[in-house]
């Protein structure tokens, strides 16, 4: 076969393996195996190299990592904090899961909220740096909590690191321990900067490593989970970032 024919096979392929119970570690050696059966073992480094990375949190395993993360750009940072608030749907008292939590920066924001704020992430050197009292290692995707364990759940920052599929597990995980709400963040796929970011990845033929996700796709996404709607706050026109939160329905 073609080399054509054998990238139009795999994509297919990988397709099929969408929600499966298959790891990304099998999956890749049946592509290997597939090139190594027409002959084409050649194009397997081709594969690897336009794969995405396949955790996001090794790169917050680097130490010092956590130190520069908490403290840049404060002016960004404050403006962030703004849309969040805007959007805000807690009230005083509540539990709320800061999903993945990276170095706390969000705690100052919950605390001032008189809310009791829980730390998850997977980087456990960003975990520790966290100044949350409870703090669990644990992947966004397969969250070790009960249903509606907390009040809210906040996945700020986050998305953008996911595709598709994986950031659709991510915002199911947070519907089901949400009680009452959840906040979200993302970047608008029309924006200039993430057209850009596409362009950029099409051009070097390689895997793209930031995801835009529309709102409304979002919106659907969390309405086949019982949640409605209730803010949207959005900040730039080149690189718009959308802030979302929503309510469970009285019905689900």
């Amino acid at each position: 076969p073609s080399r054509r024919d054998l990238a139009r096979i795999l994509r297919h392929a990988a397709r099929s393996l969408r929600g499966q119970p298959v790891t990304r570690l099998t999956a890749l050696r049946a592509a290997a195996a597939l090139l190594r059966g027409a002959g084409r073992r050649d194009l397997f480094r081709a594969l690897l190299s336009r794969m995405p990375p396949w955790h996001t949190h090794a790169r917050y395993e680097v130490p010092g990592k956590a130190d520069g993360y908490r403290g840049r750009d404060p002016r960004r940072s404050a403006r962030e904090l703004a849309l969040l608030a805007g959007v805000w749907p807690g009230t005083e008292g509540e539990g709320v899961l800061d999903m993945p939590c990276g170095a706390g920066r969000l705690s100052a924001f919950l605390a001032a909220r008189g809310h009791r704020g829980f730390g998850a992430d997977r980087a456990r050197a960003m975990l520790a740096a966290a100044p949350y009292r409870a703090r669990a290692c644990a992947d966004a995707a397969r969250l070790p909590f009960a249903d509606r364990a907390v009040d809210g759940v906040v996945v700020f920052r986050f998305l953008h690191h996911l595709d598709r599929h994986d950031a659709r597990a991510v915002v199911g995980e947070a519907a089901r321990v949400a009680a009452r709400w959840v906040v979200v963040s993302t970047f608008h796929p029309a924006s200039a900067h993430a057209v850009w970011r596409r362009v950029r990845a099409l051009a070097a033929r390689r895997a793209p490593t930031r995801f835009a996700h529309a709102p409304a796709r979002i919106t659907r996404w969390f309405a086949a989970h019982g949640f409605t709607p209730a803010g949207c706050a959005r900040e730039g026109a080149l690189r718009e970032l959308c802030v979302l939160s929503f309510r469970r329905g009285a019905a689900s």
